[in-house]
């Protein structure tokens, strides 16, 4: 469920804030839609998580970390 390297150097090109909202938001609703296609269910806390990371409240090592431990 988690997003790979390659596909997480694709959205983090250290383009400034606006543009990592937009990419990060995009990165999470291409990740989250994925699972659901493979009929992975998405929690809420990491869906909670995914919109603090998008804010940049958080890392996406520490998303990671947070989904590890579930």
């Amino acid at each position: 469920m988690l997003p790979n390297i390659s596909f997480r150097r694709r959205y983090s090109n250290g383009a400034g804030r606006r543009w990592n909202v937009v990419g990060h938001k995009r990165a999470m609703t291409e990740v989250i839609h994925s699972g659901e296609l493979d009929g992975t269910y998405i929690p809420v806390e990491f869906r909670e998580n995914a919109d603090e990371y998008v804010r940049g409240d958080i890392s996406i090592e520490e998303l990671m970390r947070r989904a590890k431990r579930r």
